[in-house]
């Protein structure tokens, strides 16, 4: 499920959980949670409290409420509907496998190191369990003094 869809079932599920709190539904808000953290992740809810704690999504109960519900709706249905015309497309190239795009469950081939990015820190996608599933196929790591000015690890693998 794209993250969108995801966001936008959190938030159908989250304005569950405050009718099941406001009318004392211990058992409804429970399984609307227990839904929610199921269908999106908790990730994702932890995410929208934050937002709506700094203003940047509203609260259920919020005038702005349905309108902001209704906008994520209606972009998430033009992504759909764009990623099907694209998806329709017969002349279309197929896409290069080395494209340089990193793909979950790829190693990144980076230092093994967390840096410091524009955004916050860059951990190694191997390391936090995104990258390489298996050691022998995860490349990171400082590159050896013998090998520093030759092809990266990835190039030599490919030869």
């Amino acid at each position: 499920m794209p993250q969108l869809a995801r966001t936008i079932r959190a938030l159908e599920l989250m304005a569950e959980m405050k009718t099941a709190h406001e009318t004392a539904d211990d058992v409804g808000f429970e399984a609307a949670h227990a839904r929610a953290v199921d269908e999106a992740g908790a990730d994702t809810l932890v995410l929208i409290q934050g937002g709506m704690r700094i203003g940047e999504i509203p609260m259920p109960d919020h005038p702005e409420w349905h309108r902001y519900l209704d906008d994520l709706r209606a972009r998430l249905a033009a992504e759909t509907a764009a990623d099907n015309e694209v998806d329709d497309r017969d002349d279309e190239e197929p896409e290069d496998e080395d494209s340089g795009e990193w793909r979950e469950g790829e190693c990144d081939h980076c230092f093994g190191e967390t840096v410091d990015g524009p955004l916050g820190p860059i951990t190694c996608a191997c390391a936090i369990g995104q990258g390489a599933e298996r050691d022998e196929d995860c490349h990171c790591g400082p590159v050896p003094d013998d090998q520093i000015g030759l092809p990266c690890r990835r190039c030599r693998s490919s030869e």
